[in-house]
């Protein structure tokens, strides 16, 4: 990290002695608007050195022609209104060297930096780890994507870092890159990282905050849209609107939506993005209003089970489930003679050190797994199935015969929560998931994975519901 108010950069400019050495001195006066520049040089034979500093739009600065042998300091060049450097503007100036006709060019910056202020401003470190391997284009553009403004890197040096727009640090005090660049941990990354947030301050009077992290740019040109869902639906696409701000840095501003009646039950939600010039820079939401729609459950008929010394087989007119003690996985579930999933589904947890079934509520078997934590399956007489757990991180696994056709309520990485077509690979956030032939509930958001369009990875909290699919119409429930 660049300390005090001197950048100092060393240039290697391959000269016939031994010994040569040039250095820029780049810094800015007390007041932060002159920038200050010198080079100091040595060289044990005579020299003749020119050099020009032009400002980022090529107009020459300062310029100087010198013949000396031994050591020398150039008189300070003022640098009056000079355009200096930030993470959010990295403005460069281009230093035009000629030593004994050998020409090279350099990338100058000009800012103070002192503890965690930058040019006079507090500024945020937002870092990641990088190692040699990670030196890319494409790196280096994600992570502006993602508003890293900190590299932990070794082998860059300060002037390649200036080039980049990044402060550089030696030690390693960031996540590494290698573990962030993945879907979901890049984008939470993005988000916590996104220098524009909006959050609720009341809700019931559509009061919303929103509040600029930038340290040195106002939100002047950046346009925040709007809009709000019930149950994961843009019926309220005629509320989607646009607002102007000017909010300066480091300042937040109180701002007033209308928001639509939500008369009917259902999940409302407000959606924000930020654009820059129609390039999504920010991301916030937040719940209106949540009135589940009640689960009116009440299957008709009865069950019975069987119990052995490996397996519990519950049946039913429509439906036959059946568990392996041993393992806690469940081998089989149909309805009608209709397999659900293709050899029903295995438990995240351990094996259980007991298994054992009872008459339930309302015809129903409850199925108890006893171990180091209780987990239970309910199945109900239409062939519902309830899966609850104490586990901290329960879920489950299963394949199914395809998921074309598929629908679920989520969020994918890097996009706001809505229903989305044929899903895969991960989303979190889920309150359903809509297969062929069954439907899946959670009792809270859970998150679920599909791999090679088969096998579906679900985890959850609390519990779990597995509806079979009736004539493929499908109701929003809610587990009571």
């Amino acid at each position: 990290m660049k300390k005090a108010c001197i950048a100092v950069l060393l240039l290697g400019l391959g000269l016939m002695a031994r010994a040569q050495e040039i250095r820029v001195l780049a810094s800015l006066s007390p007041d932060l608007q002159t920038g200050l520049f010198q080079l100091q040089m040595s060289v044990p034979a005579p020299a003749d050195v020119q050099y020009e500093l032009r400002d980022p739009d090529g107009v020459p600065v300062a310029d100087a022609s010198l013949h000396f042998s031994g050591s020398l300091t150039t008189p300070t060049d003022r640098i009056p209104a000079v355009l200096r450097w930030s993470p959010e503007a990295p403005r460069l100036y281009t230093l035009r060297l000629q030593v004994n006709g050998k020409e090279s060019l350099r990338s100058i910056a000009f800012y103070r930096m002192e503890k965690d202020l930058l040019n006079g401003q507090p500024v945020q470190f937002k870092g990641v780890t990088l190692q040699r391997a990670d030196h890319s284009p494409e790196t280096f553009r994600k992570l502006r994507e993602a508003h890293v403004n900190t590299l932990c890197d070794t082998s860059l040096t300060q002037r390649q870092a200036d080039s980049l727009g990044f402060f550089l640090q030696r030690k390693a005090a960031f996540p590494a890159w290698s573990r962030v660049n993945t879907d979901s941990t890049y984008t939470e990354l993005q988000h916590a990282y996104q220098n524009v947030s909006i959050a609720p301050q009341d809700i019931t009077e559509g009061l919303f905050t929103i509040h600029n992290r930038y340290s040195f740019s106002s939100l002047e040109g950046l346009t925040v849209r709007y809009w709000v869902e019930r149950d994961g639906h843009r019926r309220f696409w005629w509320w989607r609107r646009t607002l102007q701000f000017r909010t300066a840095p480091q300042q937040e501003e109180s701002f007033r939506v209308k928001l639509p009646r939500m008369r009917r039950e259902g999940t409302y939600r407000i959606f924000f993005e930020v654009l820059q010039q129609d390039r999504v820079v920010a991301r916030d939401e937040a719940v209106l209003k949540d009135t589940p729609r009640p689960w009116r459950h009440a299957p008709r008929g009865k069950l019975e089970y069987t119990e052995g010394d490996t397996r519990i087989v519950v049946r039913g007119k429509a439906v036959e489930l059946v568990l392996d003690k041993t393992t806690g996985h469940v081998l089989s579930w149909q309805k009608k003679g209709n397999a659900l999933t293709e050899a029903g589904w295995e438990s995240h947890y351990g094996k259980p050190q007991r298994a054992y079934a009872r008459k339930g509520e309302g015809g129903s078997v409850v199925i108890i797994l006893q171990g180091p934590v209780r987990e239970s399956i309910t199945v109900y007489p239409d062939g519902a199935v309830k899966l609850t757990s104490a586990h901290p991180h329960p879920g489950i696994r299963f394949l199914t015969r395809g998921t074309a056709g598929a629908r679920c309520l989520a969020r994918r990485p890097g996009e706001h929560k809505r229903i989305w077509e044929n899903p895969q690979p991960y989303y979190s956030d889920a309150d359903w998931l809509q297969l062929k032939q069954f439907t899946i509930l959670g009792g809270c958001p859970f998150s679920f994975s599909i791999r090679d369009g088969r096998e579906v990875h679900v985890n959850y909290q609390d519990s779990l519901l597995l509806l079979p699919r009736k004539n493929n119409v499908y109701k929003i429930i809610d587990i009571p």
